[in-house]
């Protein structure tokens, strides 16, 4: 069973500089979740008054700053805590750019290109990973020199292991293509049919990705796959906490309407209504279960107590 907690909210003092161009009026979306010790740190977007019009923002302690430019479906994409650092991987669709943010500091990753993507950042030792997308070709960048993982595609998610890099995305057409799972460089692919891959977490060993086949949620462990569902959906993050696996996504009602959705070892939850219409990250730390996703005026975080 998992019982809803709500995340009591507060205000840390900050070192670093934040922009606060960007108001938080109508609906937030959180694309990613960190947990650093007692602090959770929310990286996504705002609205201000349109249903595309967005504006990146980093939420600290439910706090939200702004971290780049208003633009259409711009957003922040992931957040990565490393001591007393705080990275941010941003994507300005509207301006075409792939920007990494530090304290404060933005970095322009690549040249400026329609699909320009920065979707995740992971620290590891002195290297700082960003996955994303230059002039539609999947590309990871290590301390922002770019390696290039193939010609046509998307890099989504990364995670590094020890002296392993993986990196999962799609090669071929967005919404076209396939699910690769990319070690150290070298491409295997995750499936033969149309599908795509969207995050990736190493666990005691364990190489755990989700995304979707044949327009399903799906989560592959060890490059085996299992279908979430029989009808259409979308696996967007997981999470590893006491053996259980905690897949978060989107699904559809009786109406054909998008909801959030989240899988606990394959079984779908039952969850709050408020969670909007998609989950687009979920954590485990300190025993529970950080979910981040779509809300209406607050915060777009909700923390459940797992059993």
């Amino acid at each position: 069973m998992i019982k809803r907690n709500f995340l009591a909210v507060t205000v840390m003092a900050l070192t670093v500089a934040f922009a606060t161009s960007c108001k938080s009026d109508k609906y937030s979306s959180g694309d990613a979740v960190c947990v650093s010790g007692s602090d959770v740190y929310i990286a996504g977007s705002v609205c201000d008054g349109s249903s595309v019009t967005n504006c990146p923002t980093l939420w600290i302690n439910g706090v939200p700053h702004s971290v780049g430019s208003v633009g259409n479906f711009n957003s922040a994409k992931s957040v990565f805590v490393s001591g007393s650092d705080v990275y941010v991987a941003i994507t300005e669709n509207e301006q075409n750019r792939a920007l990494l943010w530090k304290n404060g500091i933005t970095e322009q990753l690549g040249g400026v290109a329609i699909g320009n993507e920065a979707n995740s950042v992971f620290v590891s030792g002195n290297d700082v990973y960003v996955a994303g997308v230059e002039s539609d070709r999947p590309t990871l960048w290590k301390n922002g020199v770019p390696q290039y993982l193939g010609y046509n595609g998307g890099a989504k998610s990364i995670f590094v292991s020890g002296e392993d890099v993986y990196v999962v995305g799609y090669e071929g057409g967005a919404f076209a293509g396939t699910a690769i799972l990319w070690k150290n460089g070298v491409a295997q692919k995750l499936s033969e049919n149309l599908s795509e891959a969207n995050s990736i977490l190493i666990s005691n060993g364990d190489v755990y990705v989700v995304g979707t086949e044949n327009r399903v949620a799906t989560l592959w462990i060890n490059g085996v796959s299992q279908p979430l569902s029989y009808e259409k959906s979308s696996a967007y993050s997981v999470a590893v906490l006491n053996g259980n696996v905690y897949v978060a996504g989107q699904g559809f009602d009786a109406q054909l309407r998008s909801v959030s959705a989240l899988w606990k070892n394959g079984i779908r939850q039952s969850i709050d209504s408020e969670m909007g219409y998609q989950i687009m990250s979920v954590v485990a730390e300190n025993n529970k279960i950080y979910i981040a996703g779509t809300s209406k005026n607050s915060t777009p975080l909700w923390v459940l107590d797992a059993e």
